[in-house]
């Protein structure tokens, strides 16, 4: 049975490669709606070092950019070398968790090393259920690896320092670096006769100074940015119920989904700590509960939001933290309070690894796209005629990159880019957000025609009905703020609607 459940580990991870090997190519136009973007913002924060002083900070998940970037730093860097770092990025950074998770647990409760790899195979192919992005993974890693429960104060050095990581990545992660700290120290640490302070006073105090350190790095990054906090008064995002049942964006729906996802590991997990209920103290079994119960409910809230998708993403948090809660359980690593007869570990049986996969091959194959081909020959010609465009441009002002940055910084076209505002993604997230001041600006900018040539994905003032697709309100807010006040000022001069690409000048001049 071990034979067969590393045979779909194998087959469940062969199907996770193939699915993300399949963007990689020197295709020139984005792979994904905002892949230009990703690539600018990962620009941006190495800007300095290739000579552009011009570039501001990233806004939106500079951790991400940071890493991402780091691929602009080889000579002569190409968009398929960017595609697959990506890929790299995403199967290093999820293996790592997987395997430190495994390791916090059985670093406690030594296992052999057959059992150890395959649970830890597990592991990837549960997190890729969300998928977990790859830079928020760096805030809990050396967590995971460098626990020690018999040093506080490196625990704590620990918390601060991957809680500064946090504070690049998402707001849900600002408290994960001192939660991943908790959950280990609940596991292993009975708490016997200790007061209630005395046993909650290194948890309390990870929440407050990791938290605090993280909101204090995300403040500082925003204000160098020069946009408002995603969280700022100004910034009021829609929030729709409909994603929690199955929907056009997603057939199994948001609660169903996670359901699915965690069901196998949750019932283990439930039935690890009601089997030890008068073995170990209430607090910790309800502190553990409060956890994930807490990081449920805030990964809903999120995956609500405007822009929150509609996969499951945004339950990353909650499936970390299960991941590891499983491991520790199953590897037998709960600390009692009193002395218990000796039971066997529940990852010792291979039907316990079968069963926590079945839902997770589930996944891996559900996600296996049909085969990206792009036009080629479509793409090389738009880009010789926007080259053609360019070069008869002869006005001072500037030319505004909406979509399609990237060509300027891989040399396909030859105008540099001196306008870091108003990018696609950043656009977007305005509009879902109703950010009224922001588009008084532009609204004003544009009616001044500010921007000589807008290069942009083709702009469509069309409305979708609710819930008709997967993205109809992102559709409509962008046609109803960005579409509508560009095209009431500006006109096409060239589409190309093979590869989605559009030049737009102002009208009467």
């Amino acid at each position: 049975m071990w034979m067969l459940a590393g045979l779909a580990i194998f087959a469940g991870l062969g199907l996770r490669v193939y699915a993300l090997l399949q963007p990689v190519s020197n295709y020139p136009f984005p792979s994904f709606w905002s892949e230009s973007g990703r690539l600018y913002e990962a620009y941006q924060v190495y800007a300095p070092l290739l000579g552009d002083e011009r570039a501001a900070w990233p806004w939106l998940d500079p951790g991400r950019a940071i890493l991402e970037g780091l691929v602009w730093l080889i000579p002569n860097s190409q968009i398929w070398m960017y595609r697959l770092w990506i890929v790299m990025l995403s199967l290093a950074s999820i293996a790592a968790t997987a395997v430190a998770s495994a390791w916090g647990a059985a670093k406690f409760t030594p296992a052999d090393k057959l059992r150890f790899w395959l649970f830890a195979g597990w592991g990837i192919l549960f997190l890729n259920q969300g998928p977990v992005y790859y830079h928020t993974l760096p805030a809990i890693l050396p967590v995971l690896w460098f626990y020690d429960r018999e040093k506080p104060i490196r625990n704590l050095w620990l918390v601060i320092i991957c809680s500064a990581w946090a504070g690049l990545t998402r707001v849900n992660w600002f408290a994960m670096p001192a939660i991943t700290a908790t959950v280990l120290y609940l596991v292993t640490e009975p708490k016997q006769a200790k007061t209630f302070f005395g046993y909650t006073k290194h948890p309390f105090i990870w929440g407050i100074l990791g938290s605090g350190t993280a909101v204090l790095v995300y403040a500082f990054s925003t204000a160098a940015s020069g946009n408002p906090s995603i969280l700022a008064p100004e910034m009021q995002y829609g929030f729709f119920r409909s994603k929690l049942w199955p929907n056009n964006g997603f057939s199994l729906g948001l609660l169903p989904g996670i359901g699915l996802a965690t069901l196998a590991p949750t019932l283990l997990s439930g039935w690890m700590l009601a089997r030890n209920t008068r073995h170990i103290h209430w607090l910790r079994t309800t502190a553990l509960l409060g956890i994930l119960l807490v990081l449920f409910a805030g990964s809903t809230y999120i995956s609500l939001r405007a822009g929150g998708g509609y996969d499951l993403h945004n339950y990353d948090t909650f499936l970390v933290t299960l991941l590891l809660v499983t491991h520790l359980l199953g590897w037998g690593t709960l600390a009692t309070e009193q002395e218990t007869s000796g039971q066997p570990a529940m990852f010792s049986y291979a039907w316990v690894l079968l069963a926590l996969l079945v839902i997770p091959l589930f996944f891996a194959i559900r996600g296996v796209p049909t085969r990206w081909q792009p036009p080629e020959e479509q793409a090389q010609q738009a880009i010789q005629d926007l080259n053609a465009i360019l070069g008869d441009y002869e006005d001072d002002r500037v030319v505004l990159y909406i979509d399609y940055r990237h060509f300027v910084l891989y040399g396909l076209v030859s105008p540099s880019l001196n306008l870091p505002e108003y990018e696609k993604i950043e656009l977007m997230e305005m509009a879902m957000a109703n950010n009224r001041p922001y588009f008084d600006q532009f609204r004003l900018q544009t009616e001044q025609h500010e921007f000589g040539l807008i290069i942009t994905a083709i702009l469509w003032d069309g409305y979708k009905e609710i819930d008709s697709e997967p993205f109809w309100y992102e559709n409509n807010v962008w046609s109803d703020t960005v579409a509508a006040i560009l095209l009431k000022e500006y006109e096409p001069i060239y589409i190309n609607r093979e590869v989605n690409l559009a030049v737009y000048a102002p009208k009467g001049d």
